[in-house]
């Protein structure tokens, strides 16, 4: 009988100096895991949970969210700065100077850049391109997570306040469907369906399983790895319901007529996720509608599908096991979007 319990007790033993040792080498590798992209969801403590830090609730209900003005945090392996405006971006003064062709952008995490070091944003490669035939400014007004919605409500903002002369909508495969943000803290900031499911789930199983991702890196890297595997078998068949596509067509054309009223430009740009370039079966594809959208309402659209369809390396354009566009994305995207203006948009002193 003794010699049955201490064989039970020296597995136990073993298994447990195992997983101990196991808990130091993920330890040491935590930053090598964060920069691979290993995680996929935000959690309180993690890399991407550091951003949530510098938002604050909106006074506006279609906003919900913005980012608080002069803040600054670093996340993965950038450091986001927040202007005095509330964007990531160098200073602009509201006020346009005289001769100043203004350019906004408004968007989701795509064009704000996630990942990606500011100069090296499509929209800033964009104005450094455009600057050297006239005084250009590209001004990146983009929130990671927002939508169709939220977009449209900043650009009636944005418009009257910084006097642009034209507005690029970012346009990206989520766009269609509502952000799922919460801002930690007990202050939500999105919709009062997500908030339920939340609170539906608060239940003890969730705090112990709350507790082992903050605090056992196996067991993060364990949930990783099954999250990882579970969105690589949803992204192979994405649905987007006709519904979700009424609505965000909706909004276009309101964002359209919005900006024709005031006479200002309006171009959708279209940036293809990894799942629109490979094989994926996509059901009502965001180019498609939205180029039937565009064309049939008379809304200038620009997407970089093509070209970044083009070649055998298509995943060197995204971060791995996260989705947005690595710094050579970044480029193509700019190239696509500053080869339409110079061909599209002339000013008074001639094309841009």
């Amino acid at each position: 009988m003794k010699s049955k319990y201490s064989n039970i007790l020296l597995i136990v033993v073993s298994l447990a100096l195992s997983l101990f040792v196991l808990e130091i080498g993920f330890r040491m590798a935590k930053g090598r895991l964060i920069n691979s992209g290993a995680y996929l969801f935000a959690q309180p403590g993690d890399e991407s949970w550091k951003w949530w830090e510098i938002l604050r609730p909106s006074d506006s209900k279609e906003l919900s969210y913005e980012h608080i003005p002069n803040s600054e945090a670093r996340v993965f392996d950038s450091v986001i700065k927040i202007n005095s405006l509330g964007f990531r971006d160098n200073e602009y003064s509201q006020v346009k100077e005289a001769g100043t062709y203004r350019i906004i952008g408004v968007g989701d995490s795509i064009m704000f850049g996630w990942r990606v070091p500011l100069d090296d944003i499509y929209l800033k490669i964009l104005e450094r391109g455009l600057n050297r035939a006239e005084k250009t400014e590209v001004i990146n007004c983009s929130i990671p997570g927002y939508n169709t919605r939220q977009e449209y409500a900043l650009t009636e903002k944005l418009a009257a306040g910084l006097s642009p002369d034209m507005v690029i909508m970012g346009f990206f495969i989520n766009d269609v469907y509502d952000p799922t943000y919460l801002l930690w803290k007990g202050k939500y900031l999105v919709s009062p369906k997500i908030v339920e499911h939340y609170e539906n789930n608060k239940n003890i199983l969730k705090h112990i399983h709350r507790f082992l991702i903050n605090h056992l890196k196996i067991y993060d890297h364990m949930v990783s790895r099954i999250k990882k595997k579970t969105a690589e078998r949803i992204s192979d068949n994405i649905v987007l319901e006709k519904e979700n596509w009424l609505k965000t067509e909706e909004l276009i054309l309101k964002t359209n007529n919005l900006l024709k009223e005031r006479g200002i430009r309006f171009l959708v740009f279209h940036v293809p996720s990894q799942q629109e370039i490979s094989d994926c079966k996509i059901s009502n594809p965001p180019n498609e509608v939205l180029s039937n959208l565009c064309a049939l309402n008379n809304i200038e659209y620009c997407t970089a599908f093509y070209k970044m369809s083009k070649g055998s390396d298509k995943s060197s354009l995204f971060i791995r096991n996260d989705g947005h566009l690595t710094k050579k994305g970044h480029i193509i995207a700019a190239e696509v979007l500053k080869d339409y203006l110079d061909h599209n948009v002339k000013t008074n002193r001639g094309h841009l």
